[in-house]
């Protein structure tokens, strides 16, 4: 079965008109002397430390993982701690203004914070850039990110607990299944798993397996005591266990028991 995706209305491809000239990887920004000029728009993800950006007489915090813009033909500065570090992309076409404000990114606000998603899929970007396709990674890339920018991430304080409450809302309804794991919520919500495992941690205190591994045990002592189940291949099928085996190794690691005994115990109850 196929699903077409598409959005109401023409949408205009600004791919065709725009050039991608560079894709910077700044280690050494302290060497650069300020304040800095460019004749092209230059998209920045900053990816270590914390700075400042001063741009039309107006400034604006920048810390890691946020994403900057500046238009072509302008004067800027940077300032910012010693391991302050950013990637940049430098890019230029006739039709540019038109893309950049029909996705609501303006010079007077051109700080969006708070896109760790990001970080990792930039520094993977680049090193492929390196090898082949420089032309379509770095222009993949710069259209990617923008595909992220909301207007709530113009916002310092800006946190996505609504996105990590969808996440582990999939997950409760998915967690069962067999095929279910990490790369598959990442790819769900456009993450990377390392991202994602990151955010289990924070959240949960513990890394995604674990956290995957108590929950289905958690369904399994369900289906036992409420449902009455005794067969352990369909007990480990119905919680997300391919292989019995393994599904009584991690029951007896959370629980202390093996099935057999949990079950045995559970029927003298």
């Amino acid at each position: 079965m196929s699903e077409l995706i598409h959005t109401p209305g023409l949408e205009p491809d600004y791919s065709e008109s725009l050039t991608v000239t560079n894709f910077i990887y700044e280690t050494e920004f302290h060497k650069l002397k300020q304040p800095l000029f460019t004749k092209e728009y230059k998209v920045f993800l900053v990816t270590n430390g914390s700075g400042t950006l001063t741009l039309n007489e107006k400034s604006f915090p920048l810390f890691e993982s946020c994403v900057f813009f500046v238009y072509e033909e302008t004067t800027f500065e940077l300032s910012g701690s010693s391991d302050f570090e950013y990637m940049h992309i430098s890019f230029k076409g006739e039709h540019i203004p038109e893309m950049l404000k029909s996705f609501n990114i303006s010079p007077d606000e051109p700080v969006y914070y708070n896109l760790a998603p990001l970080k990792e899929f930039w520094f993977s970007s680049h090193q492929r850039a390196r090898k082949a396709y420089y032309i379509a990674i770095t222009k993949g890339t710069l259209f990617y990110t923008i595909s992220f920018l909301t207007p709530e991430h113009k916002n310092p304080d800006f946190k996505d607990k609504d996105l990590y409450g969808l996440i582990f809302s999939y997950i409760n309804a998915h967690y069962t299944e067999l095929d279910f794991c990490l790369k598959k919520v990442a790819y769900t919500f456009s993450y990377t798993p390392k991202y994602l495992s990151a955010v289990f941690y924070k959240e949960k205190g513990l890394c995604f397996k674990d956290y995957l591994a108590q929950k289905r045990i958690n369904h399994a002592l369900s289906l036992i005591e409420r449902d009455n189940l005794t067969s352990i291949s369909e007990i480990a099928t119905l919680s997300g266990f391919s292989d019995p085996l393994y599904f009584s190794k991690v029951f007896k690691k959370i629980t202390k028991y093996t099935p057999s005994d949990f079950i045995a115990n559970h029927k003298k109850k």
